[in-house]
């Protein structure tokens, strides 16, 4: 005999269809954030990759140490031999040739001071008197070093040469700073700009440059403010800036105004 009874139909429970899309919602979700967590991961590797990189290339560029102060004559002749030798001191720097250098070379550091000065016209005229003892000379020099892991190509030193009309003083080295004043320009002394070609420079190559002369006077009579004065007639370089190739081919100006604001100790 032939069943006839129809089957029960099993009842799915209503909530299927909703934790269907549930748990295809959560997979999407968590999909999606491990990919944006993925993709962030890249993102923060290539930064990485390309910061390193960067910074490769910068420690890959020329880098200058530079300073400025002031020694003896006696101990500036006493670098310029020392430079010529071959373990030297990395304290003694190569001497840069100039007008400065030719008259210390040529002992012809000690001008004229009897002529007339508006600002100096006291020690002028004890000068001309005879009442002043020398206490000896110095000389202001620049030093360049470059440091950098890479080679510094066309280095040019832009300078201003200053021809006084009068005689200055100079206090320490840090008085060359009043010759940047425009305004005094045309009364004290002429000025024209130079640029001079140093050339290429490999890690580790230095020199030093002489910038100016100065004679110190103390008074031979007793009494008298100041006791003495610190002085010079010039000729006087002023630098300005300094200028090279970067690796990038870029051209890195250095201006040096603040250098001459903080004179160092030189070797003395």
């Amino acid at each position: 005999m032939e069943n006839n009874e129809n089957p029960i139909p099993v009842k799915q429970p209503k909530n299927s269809l909703a934790l269907i899309l549930i748990v295809a919602g959560c997979i999407l979700i968590i999909g999606n954030l491990y990919f944006y967590i993925a993709r962030q991961k890249r993102y923060t590797i290539k930064r990485q990759q390309l910061d390193s990189l960067a910074k490769q290339l910068d420690t890959a560029n020329a880098k200058f140490e530079i300073g400025y102060g002031e020694m003896s004559i006696a101990s500036y002749n006493k670098m310029k031999i020392a430079a010529g030798q071959k373990d030297h001191s990395p304290l003694v720097y190569p001497v840069m040739k100039n007008e400065i250098d030719d008259l210390i070379t040529a002992g012809s550091y000690h001008p004229d001071y009897g002529i007339s000065s508006t600002y100096l016209e006291q020690f002028t005229t004890l000068y001309r008197q005879k009442k002043l003892k020398p206490m000896g000379t110095a000389v202001a020099c620049l030093i360049i070093k470059q440091v950098g892991k890479g080679k510094a190509e066309s280095v040019k030193l832009d300078i201003n040469r200053l021809k006084l009309d009068e005689v200055s003083e100079m206090f320490d080295p840090t008085d060359i700073n009043k010759f940047t004043d425009p305004e005094r320009a045309a009364k004290s002394f002429h000025s024209n700009s130079l640029q001079i070609d140093l050339g290429p420079m490999d890690t580790g190559e230095a020199l030093l440059m002489p910038l100016y002369i100065s004679n110190g006077f103390l008074r031979l009579t007793e009494g008298g403010d100041p006791p003495g004065w610190s002085v010079t007639a010039g000729p006087i370089l002023l630098p300005v800036s300094l200028n090279y190739i970067k690796k990038d081919k870029r051209i890195q100006k250095i201006p040096l105004q603040e250098v001459l604001n903080r004179p160092i100790e030189i070797l003395d």
